[in-house]
């Protein structure tokens, strides 16, 4: 075989493998949209979760939204989950909406019944 040959081959070749690696690249990028485009939690399991009013201490170590890291007021109003980190409810709201897991700890967010409410009506 001549030159040319060898050429029309190895140009064949790196079409071939471009090919592939453009497919897996591609496969790549559709796995990954669909991690990140799965269900977080309803809008009633969201409002379910309580709000409270944020207090510093001396123990206290979360004094920062750790979504927008805006520093909390005391006072402010936070939203608290089940593993005990608190946010800005519009922070951890919208976070809620695609993730079922706290942004710091990634615990599972399983709100419960309001509790408080049971107990009244018992």
């Amino acid at each position: 075989m001549d030159d040319e040959a060898y050429n029309g081959v190895g140009l064949g070749i790196a079409v071939v493998i471009m090919i592939l690696f453009l497919y897996g690249w591609c496969n790549c990028l559709l796995a990954g949209a669909r991690r990140t485009s799965s269900k977080g939690l309803n809008s009633d399991a969201i409002k379910a979760l309580p709000i409270v009013p944020h207090q510093f201490s001396s123990s206290s170590v979360q004094d920062e939204c750790c979504v927008c890291l805006g520093v909390y007021e005391n006072g402010e109003r936070v939203k608290l989950l089940p593993c005990n980190h608190c946010y800005h409810p519009h922070c951890v709201d919208m976070w809620l909406t695609t993730h079922t897991t706290c942004p710091v700890c990634r615990a599972f967010i399983n709100p419960q019944p309001n509790i408080a409410l049971q107990i009244v009506v018992q």
